[in-house]
């Protein structure tokens, strides 16, 4: 499950390597240095006809005011005596305002232009903020992905290991079970193997019987009674009872032996 997985992460990598990328930056502007060569000429135009024009009409009117200038510049006329100069003048002073108008709109062209051009730079940047974003999406899921099925691993071991531990307390019980079970055989082998306690010389029916009220049925029991306890209890002296613990080790070891 885990191999399918891994190769399933690398075939998203070979897709988004082979993604298409964001388009290369294209300039809508003209060349520099064609444009303010056009402005230039068009800015000088602008002032050489506006100037003539201004002087003719400033001529013109020191005609009209203080005789004749620009040695009779304004002698030659037309119908109702309108000089020729100035309609030359006129013309070249309307061709300036022609020029200084082309120039406006030459100006307005070109800041467009530059507009757009930022206009399309933004909308590069913004397309590969945007491929950034989403490949950045695409890693943050595929990092989810291996956090969930890191969590599920985890959760599938803790469930294991929680299995492992019921086991192992299941069997730890079972075994004290089989311990106590095994003791309780063995002691009543032990018992099953050991001298009666009428095998005790000195001890007759009547003291034997006394004992087993005591809880005393063998030699074994009767090495494991404290000889003062027995003396108080049975009201036997204690010389005697020591003889009879001396006869049951040599009993319990011939019995062992």
């Amino acid at each position: 499950m885990c191999a399918q997985e891994d190769e399933q992460e690398a075939e998203e990598e070979v897709r988004e390597d082979e993604a298409p990328q964001a388009p290369e930056e294209v300039s809508g502007e003209a060349p520099r240095g064609v444009g303010v060569r056009s402005i230039a000429a068009m800015e000088f135009l602008k002032w050489f006809f506006l100037s003539l024009g201004i002087a003719g009409f400033i001529g013109w009117l020191g005609n009209m005011t203080s005789g004749p200038i620009f040695y009779g510049l304004y002698e030659y006329t037309i119908a109702e005596n309108i000089p020729v100069a100035n309609i030359a003048f006129g013309v070249i002073l309307l061709l300036g305002c022609a020029v200084a108008a082309k120039q406006r709109s030459s100006e307005i062209r070109a800041r467009d232009a530059g507009l757009e051009g930022r206009l399309d730079e933004a909308n590069h940047n913004l397309a590969m903020v945007s491929g950034e974003l989403s490949e950045n999406m695409r890693k943050l899921s595929r990092e989810m992905g291996r956090a969930k099925r890191l969590s599920d691993d985890l959760e599938t071991a803790k469930d294991t290991v929680a299995q492992q531990r019921t086991k192992i307390r299941s069997l730890t019980a079972e075994r004290d079970k089989l311990d106590a079970e095994l003791k309780v055989t063995q002691e009543k082998l032990v018992h099953a193997l050991a001298p009666d306690i009428t095998e005790v010389k000195g001890i007759g029916a009547k003291t034997a019987d006394r004992l087993r009220e005591m809880g005393i049925r063998d030699v074994i029991d009767l090495l494991k009674t404290s000889p003062d306890e027995l003396a108080t209890r049975t009201e036997v002296p204690p010389k005697v009872i020591a003889k009879w613990f001396e006869q049951a080790v040599a009993l319990q070891g011939k019995a062992g032996g």
